[in-house]
């Protein structure tokens, strides 16, 4: 297959993975340009602060990624990684 090495090493950059990384970003910048309109230049400091905070505590609370999401035995996992 012609081109077969240059179109694996595009493939990294593909429109999900970008919105991936994106999509959060402009989602913190729209919340931080628009926070001030909303509440008025003093307070928002502070409720910036607070939300940020509570954010922060929120992501610290939420559990990690499954490691074992299929709940294999560690007999059958095993089994299923020498199959791999």
């Amino acid at each position: 297959m012609p081109g077969f090495a240059w179109r694996m090493k595009l493939l990294k950059f593909y429109p999900f993975r970008m919105a991936d990384v994106l999509l959060p970003i402009a989602a913190s910048i729209t919340f931080a340009a628009v926070l001030p309109q909303c509440v008025g230049e003093r307070a928002s400091n502070a409720r910036s602060w607070i939300v940020g905070g509570a954010l922060f505590a929120f992501a610290l609370a939420v559990p990690a990624a499954d490691g074992n999401p299929s709940r294999y035995d560690n007999e059958r996992k095993t089994a299923w990684l020498a199959t791999c």
